[in-house]
């Protein structure tokens, strides 16, 4: 799950590494979700409009409520969080940057969102959990 907004200027830097992403791992049966909270989920049509233009491979959903942020504490967007399913709840594996680099994904060094994957998948504790996101507020 990952907090985004389309009108964040991170959102836009990361967009395509997010559909590289999902890409990658839903054929591991690992789902993504986009969710905005805070202002650019007040505007439903918009996000729709942007997930048609871009023709997003996963959902973009709008926290109306706030209460998947208030859940996660999630802060900035984008900020992604990696969540096992164990006994009819979820765990949280990961939170944090997407990567250690939003301007340049060929300037990338660790791509924390993609290995806590891979240890998810691998049935492994990802090497760090939680890193500190770069990004827009979530207003």
């Amino acid at each position: 799950l990952v907090f985004f907004d389309h009108t964040c200027p991170y959102g836009k830097y990361y967009l395509q590494r997010l559909q590289d992403l999902h890409r990658r791992f839903s054929a591991k049966s690992i789902d993504f979700l986009l969710v905005s909270s805070g202002r650019a989920a007040t505007n439903p049509a918009a996000m729709a409009a942007f997930t048609r233009q871009q023709q997003l491979s996963m959902p973009y959903l709008a926290d109306l409520t706030g209460q998947a942020r208030s859940q996660l504490k999630a802060t900035r967007v984008p900020e992604a969080f990696v969540l096992k399913p164990e006994k009819g709840m979820f765990t949280l594996v990961y939170r944090g940057a997407i990567d250690d680099n939003p301007q340049s994904a060929g300037d990338v060094n660790h791509a924390f969102l993609a290995e806590a994957l891979v240890s998810l998948l691998n049935n492994k504790k990802p090497a760090v959990n939680q890193t500190r996101p770069a990004g827009c507020l979530i207003k």
